[in-house]
């Protein structure tokens, strides 16, 4: 995301309006829970 400089993504729903973001941080902070959880034999929250 970041070598193309976004840095937010936006979801749009069926009718293509805009439903919600998705920020780069969101994202980074999503996969380090996983890996946290992985680590430690719990199932992601």
């Amino acid at each position: 995301m970041s070598i193309h400089g976004h840095r937010q993504i936006p979801i749009v729903d069926a009718d293509n309006r805009l439903a919600g973001m998705v920020y780069q941080a969101n994202l980074l902070a999503a996969l380090y829970n996983a890996s946290l959880a992985a680590q430690i034999g719990m199932e992601p929250a």
